[in-house]
């Protein structure tokens, strides 16, 4: 299964540990580390929400001040 897995940055090493056992589970997780510097970040996201089939959302008291959570 595709899961899209969305964070605030300050949540990045929580969301890094999620994204490694949904991977080990067999998983493919798109979580923002494929984005490259210079790449249109808003399509790559637009994308990656596309070829999703689940998404998770990590919730957190930075995540709910994030315009992009």
């Amino acid at each position: 299964m595709r899961i899209f897995l969305s964070y605030a940055d300050a949540d990045q090493d929580v969301a890094r540990q999620i994204a490694s056992h949904l991977t080990n589970a067999g998983h493919e997780v798109w979580h923002g580390n494929e984005t490259l510097p210079g790449e249109n970040w808003a399509l790559e996201v637009g994308n990656a929400l596309e070829r999703s089939q689940a998404m998770g959302v990590l919730l957190s008291p930075e995540a709910m001040k994030s315009r992009n959570v």
